[in-house]
């Protein structure tokens, strides 16, 4: 098939007229096929290596390592995104002292957020139920330990809503 015109040199077919399936046209085929492989591909490992990016679950807010703090703490404001069934950040570190926490509903159910030390369960604050698109703010006084966060709302803690803070 010299020059690939899509046209047998066979006696079989005149040349007015074309095989049903000419190797020419194969190979035409082919690179639609790979480019659309890449638009699909390209974009979806882009997707995953951005999905599992390094950085780290703690914050760490006061000096010290010259690292900025990430947007979920400012000063002495802590910012908590709610949705199914998870808390972001899910881990902060923190100092001992004040802090006011924003909890936003990004999902679509209800949501609340409680705070208690890990040593005894004893909850030192909580918000509101937060309804879809909305957002509360508590104020919780924290000394040097450990806590656990979550949500109390029906079973979101067993699926996984909850979280650390680590005071020091």
């Amino acid at each position: 098939m010299p020059g690939c015109t899509g046209r047998s040199s066979s006696s079989r077919w005149p040349g007015c007229c074309t095989p049903p399936r000419s190797r020419c046209a194969s190979r035409r085929g082919g690179g639609a096929v790979r480019t659309i492989r890449r638009v699909l591909i390209v974009p979806a490992v882009l997707a995953v290596a951005l999905a599992c990016g390094g950085g780290t679950t703690a914050n760490d807010v006061g000096g010290g390592s010259g690292a900025t703090p990430s947007p979920a703490v400012s000063g002495n404001s802590v910012s908590v995104k709610e949705t199914e069934y998870t808390l972001a950040p899910s881990a902060l570190t923190l100092k001992p002292g004040t802090y006011t926490i924003t909890v936003t509903n990004v999902g679509q159910f209800p949501h609340d957020m409680h705070v208690a030390q890990s040593s005894d369960g004893s909850e030192v604050g909580g918000s509101t139920v937060v309804a879809a698109g909305q957002s509360a703010q508590f104020t919780v006084t924290l000394a040097a330990g450990q806590y656990t966060m979550w949500c109390s709302v029906d079973s979101h803690k067993s699926l996984g809503m909850e979280g650390t803070i680590t005071v020091q």
